[in-house]
């Protein structure tokens, strides 16, 4: 089936369509109001002035919701460590999983399972993204204090047999912004990167460089057509979410990253 002339909206009246266009208005002040109240700087507010601010000033300032690439987050002996140590603990454990975010699953496993460098990991993509990058372009506390990571995960695509996952949907993640790390070389490789769905472009890194992004953008992973793909991937949002989304799923018995750490899904259009 076609829905490629699809709209949810289309049926809307004039009178409607206007309605809305008052209601989101109105929403959008009553915002700006309450952030005139706070604090002027991110060092001076507290995380959750912070959280709002950043939700208010996505909507409106376009240049939060473009994708940025940054270079070197990792070397490349940092790279070839991480991925030797991935290789080592999946082939002996046979430890890739489908079954971690349920609407648009990867082929993953959760940096934690992977000890040795497990710390590594955390650490430096902290100060050199959370820190030095993420905290500073969206508007938080510049130590980082205000930021943790909701999930953190090492993704495969692969070409090599028809039953391996090549590429992912259009999606938008559970969380505030959201990155990729590639891990091996672009010559081992043929297609991928990161599709951006309202804008059409698409983003591709090379080894070691991260490109992130406002966790709304709708966005796909293109399809590799040769080799294997390895990317770290993180959902990152604000510590105190994080913290009250563990505690209820500690107190509910529920275990995993089904909550709001996985993936929304959002209906696109059959391919033509």
């Amino acid at each position: 089936m076609d829905h490629s002339d699809f709209d949810l909206f289309s049926d809307l009246t004039p009178s409607e369509t206007a309605l809305l266009a008052a209601y989101s208005a109105r929403i959008t002040n009553r915002r700006a109001d309450l952030l005139s109240t706070y604090p002027s700087t991110p060092a001076a507010r507290t995380t959750a002035q912070n959280r709002h601010v950043f939700l208010t000033q996505r909507v409106i300032d376009s240049s939060l919701q473009q994708p940025v690439v940054i270079p070197s987050v990792w070397s490349q002996d940092e790279c070839r460590t991480i991925l030797s140590a991935i290789l080592e603990y999946t082939n002996s454990a046979g430890a890739w999983s489908t079954q971690r975010h349920s609407a648009f699953p990867t082929t993953d496993i959760p940096v934690q399972s992977v000890p040795q460098i497990s710390e590594f990991v955390h650490s430096t993509l902290r100060t050199r993204l959370l820190t030095s990058v993420i905290s500073p372009r969206y508007g938080f506390h510049p130590s980082g204090r205000d930021l943790a990571f909701r999930d953190l995960f090492f993704v495969r695509y692969s070409a090599l047999d028809p039953d391996s996952q090549r590429s992912l949907g259009a999606h938008s993640d559970g969380c505030l912004v959201s990155f990729n790390v590639l891990l091996n070389g672009e010559n081992e490789f043929e297609g991928g990167g990161t599709l951006f769905v309202k804008t059409g472009q698409t983003v591709r890194i090379r080894k070691g460089d991260a490109v992130v992004h406002d966790a709304t953008s709708l966005h796909a992973g293109v399809e590799i057509t040769k080799g294997v793909r390895y990317i770290c991937v993180g959902f990152v949002d604000t510590v105190d979410t994080v913290r009250n989304d563990e505690r209820m799923k500690r107190d509910a018995g529920i275990a995993g990253t089904k909550a709001r750490g996985g993936r929304e899904m959002r209906m696109m259009p059959a391919a033509s």
